[in-house]
């Protein structure tokens, strides 16, 4: 290979890589459709999740993380667990920056972001849009997250519906706290790292 033919798959590598890094920043931009805005939240929150994920995988160790290679017990992909175990991973490496406030105000962001996602996760049909952009309205109709199914009799038995609503601020705000999560999740991440160097340099 050239130097010419090796600067060529640099600026390559460079180019998708970027492209990349711009999409990936795009998921957390709101859309002037709101349908798209609603699949926008599926994403960043999927981002946050898979992050998460990492983070535990790699925490693991290379012999522990081959047993479970994609994790996927309740503290990961239930959203009100995810603080439980950021909390428990921060106290194990000693992370003082991860303190009480900051403990409490990830759970109550990722509560409130996780069950707006589920919702629209759950969702059947799209009721109405009223509204105009970007003050917008949905409401949709979706099957409830917890005892949906019942028997009315021994012959009969019944799926219950639910119908809810969600403003387009809402899903923008819903973006903007996903970023905020992740962001905070990278610098936990990070800080773990330092400190697992540090104590691997003192053995």
């Amino acid at each position: 290979m050239t130097d010419a033919e090796s600067s060529l798959d640099l600026d390559e590598v460079s180019r998708r890589f970027d492209e990349q890094d711009r999409l990936e920043k795009e998921v957390f931009r709101p859309s002037s459709c709101i349908h798209e805005t609603i699949l926008r939240l599926q994403c960043a929150w999927s981002a946050l999740l898979e992050e998460i994920k990492h983070l535990r995988y790699h925490d693991l160790g290379r012999e522990g993380a081959a047993e479970q290679r994609r994790p996927n017990d309740a503290p990961i992909t239930k959203g009100h667990e995810l603080r439980k175990y950021l909390a428990q991973l921060a106290k194990r490496w000693n992370v003082d920056s991860w303190a009480k406030e900051a403990d409490e105000w990830f759970g109550t962001v990722a509560g409130r972001v996780g069950e707006l996602r589920n919702s629209f996760a759950h969702m059947l049909y799209i009721e109405s849009i009223t509204g105009e952009w970007p003050t917008r309205e949905i409401t949709f109709v979706m099957v409830p997250l917890s005892e949906s199914l019942s028997f009315r009799d021994d012959v009969w038995s019944q799926q219950l519906r639910e119908r809810k609503s969600a403003t387009e601020q809402e899903l923008r705000d819903a973006l903007a706290e996903c970023e905020q999560l992740l962001h905070a999740t990278r610098i936990l991440d990070r800080e773990i790292s330092i400190a697992r160097e540090n104590a691997s340099g003192t053995r």
